[in-house]
């Protein structure tokens, strides 16, 4: 699950493990519309050299906190029915 930032330069992942849940934070770039070229060629670069593309924060309005705590609810209760 992919919960895009309000400022849609970032987002959360949500993945359900075996034993707990995995949170990572994304960097996943404004609208392409609103990108220069000098910046598309400067992630490209950034990607190519191995550098990863993960942030340290993420700004949810109310609907992608809403869904952010949905998903966190479920896949908790389907943890607890696992253990």
């Amino acid at each position: 699950m992919l919960i895009k930032c309000a400022c849609y330069a970032h987002a959360i992942e949500v993945v359900k493990e075996d034993h707990g849940v995995e949170l990572c934070m994304w960097t996943v770039g404004h609208d392409p519309e609103c990108r220069t070229l000098r910046d598309r060629i400067r992630w490209a670069w950034h990607e190519l050299i191995g550098k990863k593309g993960w942030t340290d924060e993420c700004i949810l309005d109310a609907d992608g906190a809403e869904k952010l705590a949905r998903i966190l609810l479920q896949y908790s209760d389907e943890l607890k029915g696992t253990k």
